[in-house]
């Protein structure tokens, strides 16, 4: 196998047939629908390490295949973008797949559930003491890289909302919403990426408000 590169993006079947034209050995990628599981199908005669990088959470999982084996089923759980490394031991050549699972519904394999906080007007000083909050229905996952936050007008001065989980007595800052000097557009950053049920979730203004920034709209990205 050559050095291939392979980005798929699919919310329907496929079937990806790759084949080494060294020795005539196929690898069969089937992607199923709706970006539930995929199944990789590795059917080789040469001894391969197939290498399986969760990009979310940072973890591997490495298989070896024998020499001359049966067809070896692979079935990956991907929670957003997955790198599958096929090495060929005996050539030294690699082909590389990158899949990434987009579907209608959001982030793959789980059904959205975004959670919405809108502040209609400027922001007041007493905003900070109520705050808006929702509360954790059934275990929730958030995705700050996907979450957005505009305001209609911009900040005058850098302005920072706080992301607050309280979990039974437990009361955590947990990630924050920062609108530069001059900008309507908000930057997330969040330190959790799972919400429990009966959590808490606020965002909570600054006690001191930007007099500019207002009519703010924010998104957190979340599926179930």
């Amino acid at each position: 196998m050559s050095d291939d590169c392979l980005n798929i993006t699919d919310s329907v079947q496929s079937t990806i047939t790759i084949i080494d034209e060294i020795t005539g050995s196929n690898t069969t990628i089937s992607i199923a629908d709706s970006c539930a599981n995929s199944i990789l199908t590795v059917v080789d005669n040469i001894q391969s390490t197939i290498t399986i990088t969760d990009q979310l959470y940072n973890t591997n999982t490495t298989i070896s295949i024998a020499d001359s084996c049966a067809n070896s089923i692979l079935t990956v759980v991907d929670n957003i973008q997955s790198t599958i490394t096929i090495t060929d031991q005996l050539y030294n050549t690699n082909t590389v797949i990158s899949v990434t699972e987009v579907g209608p519904i959001g982030p793959p394999g789980n059904n959205r559930a975004d959670i919405y906080f809108d502040f209609y007007g400027p922001i007041l000083i007493s905003d900070s003491s109520n705050p808006l909050g929702i509360v954790v229905t059934s275990p929730l996952t958030v995705y700050a890289n996907q979450s957005l936050a505009v305001a209609k007008t911009n900040a005058n001065a850098l302005t920072v909302f706080n992301l607050i989980r309280t979990s039974g007595i437990t009361v955590s800052n947990v990630g924050t919403v920062s609108f530069a000097a001059g900008s309507g557009t908000g930057s997330i950053s969040m330190s959790i990426g799972l919400l429990n049920a009966g959590d808490v979730f606020e965002c909570v203004p600054p006690a001191s408000p930007d007099p500019s920034l207002a009519n703010i709209k924010i998104t957190i990205s979340g599926t179930r």
